[in-house]
């Protein structure tokens, strides 16, 4: 078996390739260390060495965010012989945030780790692993990269940044929305996350009951708010206690389903695993048991 650490240096505040590098070695003296350059740089490195190793049981692990994960997730996911782990040394990582009893920073026992079968999220012929959110959670990730480059902002601080800006902005997009081929929603709409994990933003729990292994996608609709009543929900968002909280059950639809699909008035802001973009129409699913990822050691049962 072979162990491939794919080493994002941009992630995080802190460049932690080369003391990171040392003790991966000192762990495993066989692994193979690649330090990514370039946006996409992971996907491309990934999918071109899975080629060319066909036959031999691959363990590869992400080492930086929520994007680092994606892009290697992306690069293994055709090939049946390959693993992927995630060292978190990002500034979110909150698709780890599902498995919460599990140590990812402990190397060794990342190594020795055990495979689970999840699921991912398609979409314009790529894949997300976390969350995909549409409206103003996605102009939030947008605005949210100007605030991780100030010093001393954290993940999570620059998230809050970057909603109380965003809150200053348009904060309403006119949708249409079918889910599983039905006509689910045609009005304004605040924001909606399609999630695979539970979290996203540094911590924001917006679908706290998503699995990443049930062949579902959970879907949190808010309706059009007021600023007002947006600084209120927004308490509660973070925390997961939106769907419970009966002040909002008149904003807000939770529901599952496999397919969703988006039709904007205008070209809207969507954002997957942190990676933004703006487009009229989108359409993803979930492809259920689509790759292995790893489990820590240590937390065996």
């Amino acid at each position: 078996m072979q162990n491939i650490f794919i080493i994002n240096p941009t992630a995080g505040k802190k460049n932690i390739s080369l003391e990171l590098s040392k003790k991966i070695l000192e762990i495993d003296k066989n692994a193979i260390i690649h330090i990514t350059s370039a946006k996409l740089d992971a996907t491309n490195y990934v999918e071109n060495f899975c080629s060319k190793n066909k036959e031999e049981k691959l363990r590869i692990f992400a080492c930086g965010g929520d994007g680092t994960l994606n892009e290697v997730i992306n690069g293994a996911l055709n090939f049946e012989n390959v693993a992927v782990g995630c060292f978190p040394s990002g500034s979110g990582n909150d698709f780890l945030k599902i498995y919460k009893d599990y140590d990812f920073t402990n190397i060794k026992n990342q190594i020795n780790g055990k495979e689970v079968i999840i699921d991912l999220i398609s979409y314009n012929k790529s894949y997300g692993v976390n969350v995909c959110n549409i409206g103003f959670d996605a102009d939030v990730a947008f605005n949210m990269m100007k605030f991780k480059k100030k010093p001393f902002i954290s993940g999570s601080m620059a998230y809050n940044a970057a909603v109380l800006y965003s809150l200053l902005k348009k904060t309403k997009h006119k949708v249409k929305i079918y889910i599983d081929d039905s006509e689910f929603f045609d009005d304004e709409m605040l924001l909606c996350a399609v999630s695979n994990g539970i979290c996203y933003g540094g911590g924001y729990y917006c679908t706290p009951s998503a699995k990443p292994d049930d062949g579902i996608l959970d879907i949190c609709l808010v309706k059009k708010v007021s600023r007002f009543t947006l600084l209120k929900l927004i308490k509660k968002y973070k925390l997961g206690l939106h769907i419970s909280d009966p002040r909002f059950k008149n904003m807000i639809y939770y529901v599952k389903a496999r397919k969703i699909k988006f039709v904007c008035a205008d070209e809207t802001s969507f954002s997957v695993d942190g990676e933004v973009f703006q487009t009229k129409e989108l359409e993803l699913c979930v492809v259920p048991k689509k790759i292995r990822f790893i489990l820590p050691e240590e937390n065996y049962a």
